[in-house]
């Protein structure tokens, strides 16, 4: 019969033959231990106070960029063919452009930002920014993860001291005056004080100045700056970066738009800079031809004074004129078509002036050196953010490849065409020359000077035209590029309090439940009297208390107490092994010494008595008797010397102060007790004491160590089998099924020894008798139980 009795606060989650889990006995059992949750709650949420208080804020700083493309013209479209990146791929570029180390690092230097200022506190640093920012450093000379520790800042002076592991000598000074330089082993660098800094908390804490390595901040600004498209359609960017100094950011990300949209003009403008440039390297000699013609006409028409040109003379000055403007043009196309070869052959990276600035107006040309300029300026920008490995890269390089081929074929196609119009146009001019040669000499002389006049005056005028129209162009530029929304500062997002508290309020709950947890899948001795019933089919006889008291005759001097209600209620079980009007041999054992079996036994044959049975209690522990200890005698003489023949049984019986309780100690140890346990002579003892006695209660050896009550269970009509709470292994009960199943031992009872439960707080509390209570206690029903 099983106890009813559940300990509860000592119940283990896992069974090892069962995978289940008794989810109340387990609550019941994490209940036991609510000081451990208590004090596991208020550290989590100390540490989670402490994070929460010590942890650098963080804010998110977010903007929006519009990138529009502008419409393709006559000339682009020729190229359409080359084009294999398409809408998406450019929004992917102008991202790359956006997060290009180029771009950020032009960021990076405006704001110098490779050189960073901390306030130095007592649990963490601050960077400081702007106006938060007492000083600034103008560096001459420094050194990648120099730090500088700047104290006593006062209005003039300040002292400071190098602080960072790479200092090999040590460098400390004092009362230096601000705009002083202050170098160094490696390092120069001018402080001045910061104008715009206000000083809210005047509390002298020290100032940390560190020099960065530029490539490490721009890879770690590429790292926390976020870009993307806000949706897959959309050519509208989000720039976001969370950060602990969000006004630096704010500035950062307002600076890197606007560096972004300048880069996107300068590019627009660049083709007419270009043919503002290739204009006026042109108007340099024209302007030095056409200052030396007109001199040399004013004075040619005052030594011949000779003022205007007869009607023949004029004839041939038009000709000659209208021819040689055409030559002057197509050798300006000449020139350009050699600047665009020689330019082309060297594989430059830029932008190629437009054929319109030297007159050509061939749309072929036209568009594929604006295609190149796109292509060109799209490879700058992902050449500064992309690896080698890109395929974008490999794309736009095959097809910058293509347009150079493309163009480089087009220039020489037509510069062919144009040297065989030059031909032409040279003929043309030779016989007109002939015609000039048939006037008067000081006619032809003052039309040879009146053509070369007109000649560069006109074509000065043809250049400074071509120039107002590439002003023009540039200054009717406008960047496509919009900003949407400039950087905007958010909430913060961390450390986040509520959420802290949380976090630690349940791991506070988790840690004592996980450490619960693992201490009973680890323990390895029995728990409770519900491990056993779940692993043996044997009746389980009772429960018995721990016993707090100073002897181990507990049932004849506290007999009210829980330790004697507990003998009892195994006496009430005894009838589901043995019947109760059978005369009752019964032989207690255990798994390992210490169980309890010799307390066990003794009390029971004590209650025996208590219940009018004449009782013998036989030592049967050769190897390690105790029974004589209790009862305050010695082991001289004993079983052993009967078994040996050396005494009788009367010389060796003692009788006790409890009226029919005799016992037979043990006596000395000998050299051969399983081999005496099988003699004759114990067989005439059990035979004597079965005719002498109505209860015959035997202690034998643990026998889980030797064998010795399989040779005595023979004689016994039950056999209990102690096992100790939180001190016999588990593999023990495996070992009693064993001893079962094989028969070596029949009619066994378990006795679950050792519970204290004045330990249980929660769950089912001992109440009166074998009934289930909660909050009952000990008083009134266990009077002999210590306080």
């Amino acid at each position: 019969m099983a106890d009813p009795q559940q300990i509860f606060s000592n119940q283990p989650l896992f069974s090892a033959d069962e995978e289940s889990i008794d989810i109340r006995a387990y609550l019941f059992k994490l209940l036991s231990y609510w000081r451990w949750f208590i004090f596991s709650v208020i550290l989590c949420v100390l540490i989670g106070f402490l994070i929460t208080r010590y942890s650098t804020p963080k804010y998110p700083v977010q903007a929006s960029l519009l990138i529009q493309d502008e419409k393709s013209d006559m000339g682009t479209m020729l190229l359409d063919e080359l084009d294999f990146l398409g809408k998406g791929s450019n929004i992917e570029n102008e991202i790359g452009i956006l997060g290009s180390y180029t771009l950020l690092g032009e960021v990076v230097d405006s704001l110098g930002l490779t050189t960073e200022y901390y306030r130095v506190g007592t649990i963490r640093k601050v960077q400081l920014y702007g106006t938060n920012n007492p000083i600034k450093i103008q560096v001459i000379l420094g050194g990648k993860d120099q730090v500088f520790k700047f104290t006593n800042i006062r209005d003039n002076s300040f002292d400071i001291e190098r602080v960072d592991d790479l200092d090999s000598v040590s460098f400390k000074k004092t009362a230096i005056k601000f705009g002083d330089l202050v170098q160094g082993n490696g390092f120069e660098f001018y402080v001045d004080r910061n104008t715009s800094y206000i000083d809210l908390t005047d509390d002298g804490e020290a100032i940390e100045v560190v020099f960065r390595d530029r490539f490490e901040k721009l890879t770690e600004i590429k790292e926390e700056l976020k870009i993307l498209p806000i949706n897959e359609d959309a050519t509208i960017l989000q720039i976001v970066s969370e950060t602990a100094v969000p006004s630096l950011t704010s500035d950062f990300i307002n600076l890197l738009m606007n560096l972004y949209i300048q880069r996107e003009l300068d590019h627009k403008n660049e083709t007419a800079v270009r043919s503002i440039d290739f204009i006026d390297q042109q108007l340099v000699g024209i302007q030095k031809d056409l200052f030396s013609a007109e001199d040399e006409l004013e004075q040619f028409r005052s030594q011949k004074n000779i003022v205007d040109l007869s009607q023949e003379g004029m004839s041939v000055f038009t000709k000659l004129q209208k021819l040689e403007e055409e030559q002057a043009v197509i050798d300006m196309q000449l020139d350009y078509f050699d600047y665009l070869l020689e330019y082309l052959g060297k594989a430059p990276d830029g932008g190629v002036v437009s054929p319109s600035t030297a007159g050509i107006e061939d749309a072929a040309l036209n568009g594929l050196v604006i295609s190149y300029n796109e292509l060109s300026q799209q490879l700058i920008g992902l050449e500064g953010s992309a690896s080698e490995l890109n395929p974008q890269l490999k794309t736009l390089r095959h097809q910058l490849n293509n347009t150079l081929k493309t163009i480089r074929e087009n220039v020489q196609n037509l510069r062919n065409t144009t040297e065989i119009r030059r031909t032409d146009l040279t003929y043309r001019i030779e016989q007109a020359e002939r015609e000039l040669n048939q006037l008067p000499g000081n006619e032809r002389q003052l039309v040879n000077i009146q053509r070369k006049f007109n000649l560069n005056e006109n074509l000065y005028i043809y250049l400074l035209e071509q120039k107002a129209e590439a002003g023009i162009l540039k200054a009717s530029n406008v960047p496509t590029t919009q900003i949407v929304d400039h950087a905007v500062i958010f909430e913060k997002t961390s450390p986040k309090a509520l959420m802290n508290y949380l976090i630690a309020f349940l791991v506070g709950l988790m840690f004592p439940i996980i450490g619960i947890t693992l201490k009973d899948y680890f323990t390895t001795t029995i728990q409770t009297i519900s491990e056993v019933e779940r692993k043996t089919k044997l009746p389980i006889l009772a429960s018995i208390a721990y016993s707090k008291h100073q002897t181990e005759l507990v049932m004849d001097r506290y007999p009210r107490s829980l330790v004697s209600e507990s003998f009892r209620k195994m006496r009430a079980s005894m009838k589901f092994i043995v019947p109760e009007n059978q005369q009752q041999v019964i032989m207690f054992t255990s798994f390992l010494s210490g169980d309890g079996k010799t307390f066990s036994a003794i009390n029971t044959a004590i209650m025996m008595t208590k219940a009018g049975h004449k009782t013998l209690l036989l030592g049967l522990d050769l190897r390690k008797p105790k029974i004589f200890d209790t009862f305050g005698l010695t082991n001289e003489v004993g079983i052993s010397n009967v078994l040996i023949n050396d005494k009788k049984v009367d010389e060796v019986l003692h009788h006790t102060s409890i009226k029919n309780l005799d016992f037979i100690s043990a006596g000395p140890k000998p050299p051969n007790p399983n081999e005496l346990i099988m003699s004759n002579a114990f067989k005439e003892l059990m035979e004597w004491a079965k005719a002498n006695y109505d209860m015959i209660i035997l202690d034998t050896a643990p026998v889980g160590l030797v064998s010795d009550a399989m040779e005595i269970a023979k004689y016994s009509t039950s056999n209990i089998f102690v096992l100790r709470h939180q001190r016999t292994p588990k593999h023990a009960i495996d070992y009693l099924n064993d001893i079962h199943n094989k028969k070596l031992i029949s009619n066994i009872g378990i006795l679950f020894n050792g519970v204290d439960y004045s330990r249980m707080n929660y769950g089912y509390g001992y109440g009166y008798g074998y009934g289930y209570g909660y909050g009952y206690g000990y008083g009134g029903y266990y009077d002999d139980e210590p306080k």
